[in-house]
């Protein structure tokens, strides 16, 4: 898990980071389908879990953003408050490093300047892992996952 303050110098990094052709917008919920459909193209999910996405999309506090390239969803990220007073991102999906910048630029800037965020990151999605440092995240806590 990578964290970090959300500063007016991160949300201008990852601005410069991003790609002006990738269209980022609130998710509403029209785009549900669309976003079910994405999950199964990936996929991201071994099963289709629409009413888990409407639930999660849906929850108070709960904020997401989706991101299109030449009309078709392509990512999305969702930002929710903890109970430490922190916001952690979660899940975001996204095509490459630029799409990922465009996505966490409107989710940050739903939090306070100042707030910690924190954001869950696979050690081996380098690109991932390289955009969170370029951002100022440190690592503030390690997950083993053990199958």
């Amino acid at each position: 898990r990578m964290g970090g303050p959300v500063t007016p110098e991160v949300i201008a990094s990852l601005r410069a980071q991003s790609d002006s052709q990738i269209g980022v917008m609130p998710y509403e919920v029209g785009f549900i389908h669309a976003l079910e459909r994405f999950e199964e193209v990936g996929p991201l999910f071994p099963a289709h879990r629409p009413n888990f996405l409407r639930a999660w999309l849906g929850s108070e506090g709960h904020y997401g953003a989706v991101a299109f390239k030449t009309g078709i969803l392509s990512g999305y990220g969702v930002i929710r408050p903890t109970r430490r007073g922190a916001f952690r991102v979660g899940p975001l999906f996204a095509a490459d490093a630029r799409m990922a910048s465009a996505l966490l630029v409107c989710l940050l800037s739903q939090v306070p300047v100042g707030t910690t965020v924190l954001i869950d990151v696979p050690e081996p999605n380098e690109p991932a892992m390289t955009l969170m440092r370029s951002i100022g995240l440190a690592p503030v806590f390690d997950c083993v996952r053990m199958y």
